[in-house]
């Protein structure tokens, strides 16, 4: 159970989106009465949250960047109308990949659902990951709904039904829809790879387990020994030596960039939108001034 709340503490933490993911600890507590909530793990989980929740609010202004309602006013803080248009301009470029047909018309890709059709047949079915998403989902939950269906139909005892299937799809399906708020694939690379094994996993304690037990257990070890060995020995080309020895260095061009100024006795820098991992201060909009100040150790751009 610890090591279940660090590592979706972990996935929280590294993206918002994974939020639903706290489901799982939530349930395994409540079937799990005498677990001890109040244990050095959770307290240190605690403590490194509220550190986690200071550092954004250091670096924003909002404790849960880019969500406004976390965020507070303070001279350093983005404005609550720039946190909206940066979410919009996401969501605006997700709803109409591949193409961005429609990304300029607001009433198209924010205030209704025109996007949606154009999105699942020029993004949702003809990216790759995307469609193997959908088949398992779709396939992992109608063999669900017919198993209950067939419990139903031969009054089985509900109770026989395992909870923590059903909360898996309730997982499934909400974190969906909250991703289909901007639905890119960078969005949720997480969820895209581990709520897939999940469910296929669900699916073969159901309805391959007592397949597989019968068989001889020594070949169905060596069998997935032998999908690792072969996958490994396909991808064994793509490693290279190189590659742990060495820091990848990206080949970037700044030989066009422009000093703005000199503003508190730091130089300000742009580059058409080309910033990248320049190693000074670089914006992607020019203003007259800019007021900063460094305190302990952070360097805060203040509002005007």
């Amino acid at each position: 159970m610890n090591i279940l709340n660090i590592c979706v503490f972990f996935c929280v933490s590294i993206r918002f989106i994974n939020l639903l993911i706290l489901l799982l600890p939530i349930f395994v507590f409540y079937k799990n009465r005498k677990y001890k909530i109040f244990n050095i793990s959770n307290i240190f989980i605690f403590i490194v949250g509220i550190f986690w929740l200071i550092r954004n609010f250091i670096l924003s202004g909002c404790f849960i960047f880019p969500i406004e309602q976390t965020c507070l006013e303070t001279n350093w803080s983005v404005n609550v109308e720039a946190v909206q248009n940066l979410v919009n301009e996401a969501k605006r470029y997700s709803r109409t990949l591949p193409y961005l047909n429609g990304v300029e018309d607001y009433d198209y890709s924010l205030y209704s659902y025109k996007w949606l059709l154009p999105w699942i047949k020029n993004y949702l079915f003809t990216t790759a990951l995307l469609q193997i998403n959908l088949f398992i989902i779709i396939f992992v939950s109608a063999s669900f709904v017919f198993k209950i269906i067939y419990f139903n139909f031969k009054n089985i005892d509900p109770k026989k039904i395992d909870h923590f299937e059903i909360m898996i799809l309730i997982l499934v399906f909400f974190s969906t829809l909250l991703w289909m708020v901007s639905p890119e694939i960078r969005y949720a690379w997480g969820l895209l790879f581990v709520l897939p094994c999940f469910l296929i996993t669900l699916f073969m304690k159901n309805f391959l387990a007592n397949f597989i037990f019968k068989l001889n257990q020594k070949l169905v070890k060596s069998g997935f020994l032998i999908i690792l060995l072969l996958f490994f020995i396909k991808n064994i080309s793509l490693f290279k030596i190189d590659d742990f020895l060495t820091v990848p260095n990206r080949s970037l061009n700044f030989s066009n960039i422009e000093k703005i100024g000199s503003f508190s006795d730091f130089d300000i820098f742009f580059n058409n939108w080309k910033c990248g991992d320049y190693k000074g201060i670089c914006v992607n909009t020019i203003k007259e001034n800019y007021n900063i100040e460094k305190k302990y150790s952070y360097v805060f751009f203040k509002r005007d």
